[in-house]
């Protein structure tokens, strides 16, 4: 997903030290419109190959020459740069197209607050941050999305950004006053049913796909795409280079990384990370340390599917696990068989309570259950039996594929209700109905 952030564009400058210190688009007295250029430093500048550009009007940019003397002004004319009704911005560029100025919209003229009369430098250059390990690491939480990670301490944030939940930045880089700022943001959506009827990793890796093509401009790319699986849904990574269109002709490029966690009731939470390609590798631990310690909802999303857990040696059958279950039904293509294996595979063994449970209970299990299924295939009867005492249990066990075992704490929680409901049905009732049996027979 790609969100532009809208811009408010003020002065700032580069390593050069020029700015532009007054624009005046209608003098009455005279016939073209002009800009001054400021230059504080104690060196004169060249401004061979340099241009002013505005961001309205006939002219998309104007060719600079000649230099620009030390501690001194230079007024530029700017023949119909200007038009009536079409007020923009103005942005002068060195001999690298690279952005030195900015100004705001200059509808009656408009004079630079940061610069006096007198050789001084009015905003600090920004320097290329070299990243170093935080001291700490900040923490971040948004109740009204259900949703957490951590953050540098030296990082700020802001929420809801236009449709983005949060979005975080360097402290020295504020995305709203610098374009070429890095930033994350994090962005929830709900995907209809309209634009991808059915959920799978292919589907949604399409979907993400064809989002981010429709809105690359010209010279963008898709670098990589990848879609993986998870208990509670999808993740859908990709990674490509994006260009940010300022106006006439001028663009970003920004180096772009996201991850998008799709669950299974259609909701979805993109995190991207957005950087020039000066800054890209510098903030990218940044990033990967907010998807690893990301929540969602409760889980941690940035761990993928644990794996089965195996059976011991020598007890498999060819039930895969499930003897009782295949030799009472008679296949391990049976619907009740199939039917606890995804219990088993796909809601208890993604998380660690629900491994730590089948760790005790295989241990238990497989201690006699290849002599009760050898057993039921030799006596009919006692297979009989056997369907007859376990189908309560299993019944039991399919209420699991109406609710959502997507946390521990659910696991736990719907784990220990059909226990006691198990307890129940084969110990409490049989109980109660033995005394009062006993209590009848004995009157």
């Amino acid at each position: 997903m790609i969100c532009l952030i809208p811009l408010f564009i003020v002065p700032t400058n580069a390593e050069s030290d020029v700015v532009i210190y007054e624009v005046e688009p209608f003098p009455i007295d005279e016939e073209y419109g002009w800009v001054k250029l400021f230059n504080p430093s104690d060196n004169p500048i060249n401004l061979s190959g340099w241009e002013i550009s505005t961001t309205k009007g006939k002219l998309n940019t104007y060719p600079l020459s000649g230099s620009i003397k030390a501690c001194d002004f230079k007024k530029i004319i700017l023949e119909s740069i200007f038009v009536y009704d079409e007020y923009g911005s103005l942005i002068l560029y060195d001999n690298n197209r690279k952005i030195v100025h900015l100004t705001p919209d200059t509808e009656f003229g408009w004079v630079n607050p940061d610069v006096s009369l007198g050789c001084y430098k009015p905003v600090p250059v920004k320097q290329e941050p070299v990243y170093e390990e935080p001291v700490g690491m900040g923490f971040y939480s948004n109740e009204a999305y259900e949703f957490s990670f951590e953050a540098p301490t030296n990082w700020d944030y802001q929420e809801n950004v236009g449709s983005v939940q949060v979005m975080i930045y360097p402290q020295e880089f504020n995305p709203l006053l610098y374009i070429d700022s890095p930033k994350i943001i994090v962005v929830f959506e709900n995907i209809p049913e309209s634009e991808v009827p059915r959920l799978s990793g292919q589907e949604l890796e399409k979907y993400h796909a064809d989002r981010i093509r429709s809105e690359l401009f010209t010279g963008g790319k898709i670098i990589s795409t990848d879609a993986k699986d998870r208990s509670w849904g999808w993740v859908v990574s990709t990674e490509f280079i994006y260009l940010e269109d300022l106006g006439f002709g001028s663009s970003l490029q920004l180096h772009t990384k996201q991850k998008a966690f799709h669950f299974k009731d259609r909701e979805f939470y993109t995190v991207a990370y957005f950087s020039i390609d000066d800054y890209y590798k510098t903030h990218l631990p940044i990033f990967e340390n907010v998807i690893e310690t990301l929540e969602i909802r409760g889980i941690d999303v940035s761990k993928p599917k644990p794996p089965l857990i195996s059976i011991p040696t020598g007890t498999s059958s060819d039930g895969g696990g499930c003897l009782i279950a295949t030799a009472t039904y008679g296949s391990e293509l049976a619907l009740q068989v199939q039917m606890l294996r995804e219990i088993r595979d796909n809601s208890l063994l993604q998380t660690q309570s629900g491994q730590s449970f089948m760790q005790g209970f295989n241990q238990f299990y497989y201690s006699f259950s290849p002599t009760i299924a050898d057993y039921e295939r030799q006596n009919p009867l006692f297979k009989a039996t056997v369907k007859l005492t376990i189908t309560p249990l299993i019944t039991s066990l399919s209420l699991l594929n109406y609710v959502d075992l997507d946390s521990e704490e659910s696991v736990l929680g719907y784990g220990i209700g059909i226990i006691l409901m198990n307890v129940g049905m084969y110990f409490v009732a049989p109980a109660i109905i033995i005394y009062k049996i006993r209590t009848f027979v004995h009157r």
